[in-house]
């Protein structure tokens, strides 16, 4: 393993642990949902995806010398497929489904995609 490859080995687990408090944070049943932060829905869920893009496509980043376009297309499907999962399974716990939100999640994760592969195009130069 390289010194390169060996500083990224975190990157998976910190991408696994982004999705699990995401996921941890969608599923609180509607009561428990905490009023302190004053971000709108939407820009929250936006933020969320966001991350989640990012991490996911740093973490699904090639040994090779130039970041595959395919990976940022698995990266961003990868983050689309959690998005219809958490909507689709918070019903269980009280909340609803929502369309919005799943707009928000797509616009959240092209960027956090976008941004990290500006940041792998700046990695390789």
């Amino acid at each position: 393993m390289t010194s390169r490859s060996h500083s990224r080995a975190w990157l998976p687990a910190l991408t696994l642990a982004a999705f699990v408090v995401a996921f941890g944070a969608t599923h609180l049943p509607p009561g428990n949902v905490p009023t302190a932060v004053s971000l709108n829905d939407k820009l929250m869920h936006a933020l969320t995806y966001m991350v989640l893009g990012l991490l996911t496509r740093l973490s699904l980043r090639r040994q090779g010398p130039s970041p595959a376009s395919s990976d940022s297309v698995v990266s961003f499907l990868i983050v689309m497929m959690y998005a219809l999962f958490d909507e689709a399974t918070q019903p269980i716990v009280g909340r609803t489904f929502e369309l919005g939100d799943i707009a928000a999640d797509t616009c959240g994760a092209f960027v956090g995609v976008f941004i990290a592969c500006l940041m792998l195009r700046g990695a390789r130069s």
